[in-house]
């Protein structure tokens, strides 16, 4: 949305437009729990049955439905913040801007085996 907006009203790096940008921004983040992901979750749906298409039962599995619509707000909140946070889920190179590498890994290899979600759940 960010860069639609700056490309539509052509916005550019002088102050009205920084502060223009500040306001959406914030305005998006206020929004995070009330802006409607309808469109996001129905796409991420139909990828999951297009994949699963074998498993035509999970159409109607209550507790999926949730935690599509759960994490495509926690996408949509992260998104939102400033800066943005990104979820990486398909690199197979080691970037250590973006990566923690294991203790025991070896140091010199580019190739990503293996990603570990080492946060915390409450």
């Amino acid at each position: 949305i960010r860069n639609k907006v700056k490309q539509i009203l052509q916005l550019s790096n002088d102050k009205s437009s920084i502060t223009l940008e500040e306001t959406i921004e914030k305005y998006l983040r206020s929004t995070i729990q009330k802006y409607d992901i309808g469109k996001v979750a129905f796409e991420v749906e139909n990828q999951l049955w297009a994949t699963l298409y074998d498993y035509p039962a999970l159409r109607s599995c209550n507790e999926l439905l949730k935690y599509i619509t759960s994490a495509c707000r926690t996408a949509w909140g992260l998104a939102n913040q400033t800066p943005p946070y990104y979820i990486e889920f398909q690199t197979a190179k080691f970037d250590k801007q973006i990566h923690e590498r294991f203790h025991t890994s070896d140091n010199e290899s580019d190739t990503i085996i293996e990603n570990i979600d080492l946060s915390r759940g409450k």
